[in-house]
Parts: structure tokens; C-alpha cells; sequence
């Protein structure tokens, strides 16, 4: 029974089912099959909900969505273009390293790809980049977001497992970096093969500076939420909410950007393009 369960389950995800639909209705059909107690479904989903570090997941969504929509995305890439643009591969380069400074506070692959990737697939198609391979390197570098803290699928591996977040969190900081810096050395020779474009020049200190600090709050970020963990300060749910009041501040006080309806499609997005970015040609 087990075995048609999972079936079923692989059968409608590969029919195009939702994922939830996939996972539900086999459950339901082996409850009833099975002649248990109705009542022990909506008991065991409640009991699975209902646990305090799942709580931090909803809250990075938050997070990613609301840093979509307020301008925060759009400070990570002038600031990523403004360091890397000159390398070989250019904006290829640009879009493996904003994913390493957006993931610092999405902890997910969709926030990047559904914000930042938008971006990064846009201005690399105005220079002249193959779609297939923009494509490609912004699915690649989103894999980062699982990686680098506060990454939600180890979250959620800490608190099935009840290992600690802290701990599985810390462990990610330099897998991320170290496929960071292999993606970039990828690009580099892709980019020497096939004479992709880049920056005109080298950034001037003033360039740096002038992209460095509006992007430093979002920048400063991760750092915080690692430090206030392993310091003991709070644990990862509270530095998911932390993370969501930070984002709202600099958002509404600093940047000035942040209405009423970027927080209401924040938690129930329905548009993507909200995003108003673009490389000059």
C-alpha cells in the first residue's frame, strides 16, 4: 500500500498536479482505504504544522517577495554590476554574485530566480547574451539561495531531524562561497570562449562607494543574522522575523520605497512585474 501510495504521488506530480494535491489525495485515498479514522488526517497535519523553526519559512518568503517589490533588488544588482561587470561574462558574472548577496536574506532558489533572475535575464538579453545561457547561469547561481544562510530547506531538514539550525546554517556559509567562486571561474571561461560583452571600464572608488552604500543595509544583513545565532541572541524563527521588521525599515525609512500594497503582494505576490530595473544599453 505504501508502495501505490508513492504511485500516485509520482503519477499526478508528473500529470502537473500542485504538489500539495499530489501529496494529499494519495493520503486521503489510504486513509479511507485503509478504513482509519478521518478525523487522524486533519489531527497529523495540524500536529506537522505545528512546530516553532517552520514558522521561519513563511517568514523568508516574506522576506524575498517584499525585496522584490520595495527596491531592495534593484540596489543588490547596481551594486553586484558596479563591482564584477568588468570581468569576462560581465553581466553572467554579475548574476552569480547578486545571488550570493540576495540569498543572504530570500533562503530560497524561486525569490531569486522570480526577483533578481528577472533582472539579470533582461539586461543579459539587451547585451546580447543567448536567452539559453542567461537561462542557464541564472537557475545555476539560484541554487545558491539553499546554500548560503538563512537557507530554508535546512531549516526544514533541522527541524524534522532536530539538528541544530544554528549549526546546519554556519555549515553552509562556505559551500555557497566556494560554488560562488567556482560558477564565476565557469563563467570566466565561457565567457573568454565566446567573447561575451562586459563593462566598459574598471570602477572608479567613487562608483564603488556610490552603489556600496545603498545596497549596505541589504548587504549587511546575513552577517547579522549569523552573528545573532551563534552568539546565541535569538534563534532562526526569530531571526527570520527580525529579518522581516529589518526589511520593512529600510525599506519604509531609508529607502523610502515601501507602500501598503508591496506589503500586501508581498505576502500574496500576484506581480512579478513590479520590477523596474534596467542596464542602460
Amino acid at each position: 500500500m505504501g508502495f501505490l501510495v508513492v504511485a500516485a504521488f509520482l503519477g499526478l506530480f508528473m500529470l502537473g498536479f500542485p504538489v500539495v494535491y499530489a501529496i494529499l489525495l494519495p493520503s486521503i485515498l489510504y486513509v479511507l482505504v485503509e478504513g482509519l479514522p478521518f478525523g487522524l488526517l486533519a489531527q497529523r497535519i495540524t500536529y506537522a504544522l505545528d512546530s516553532f523553526p517552520l514558522v521561519a519559512v513563511p517568514l523568508f518568503i516574506f522576506v524575498g517577495n517584499l525585496m522584490n517589490l520595495s527596491g531592495i533588488t534593484d540596489r543588490i544588482f547596481r551594486f553586484a554590476y558596479t563591482l564584477v561587470g568588468r570581468m569576462p561574462g560581465g553581466l553572467a558574472q554579475v548574476n552569480v554574485f547578486g545571488s550570493l548577496i540576495f540569498s543572504g536574506m530570500s533562503g530560497a532558489a524561486l525569490a531569486d530566480i522570480g526577483g533578481l533572475g528577472r533582472i539579470e535575464i533582461d539586461a543579459m538579453k539587451k547585451r546580447g547574451f543567448d536567452p539559453s545561457f542567461a537561462g542557464a547561469v541564472t537557475a545555476a547561481s539560484a541554487t545558491l539561495g539553499p546554500i548560503f544562510p538563512p537557507s530554508i530547506p535546512l531549516i526544514v531538514y533541522g527541524s524534522v531531524t532536530s539538528v541544530s539550525i544554528v549549526q546546519l546554517l554556519v555549515a553552509g556559509i562556505m559551500p555557497a562561497v566556494l560554488c560562488t567562486v567556482l560558477l564565476m571561474l565557469t563563467v570566466l571561461i565561457v565567457a573568454i570562449r565566446h567573447g561575451h560583452a562586459r563593462a566598459e571600464r574598471w570602477p572608479t572608488a567613487g562608483d564603488l562607494i556610490g552603489t556600496l552604500v545603498p545596497a549596505l543595509p541589504a548587504i549587511l544583513a546575513p552577517a547579522l543574522m549569523v552573528v545573532g545565532m551563534t552568539a546565541g541572541a535569538f534563534t532562526p524563527t526569530e531571526a527570520a522575523a527580525i529579518t522581516a521588521v529589518y526589511v520593512i525599515f529600510i525599506s519604509g525609512v531609508l529607502y523610502r520605497e515601501l507602500t501598503l500594497a508591496h506589503l500586501w503582494h508581498g505576502v500574496a505576490p500576484k506581480r512579478p512585474d513590479m520590477l523596474r530595473f534596467e542596464i542602460a544599453s
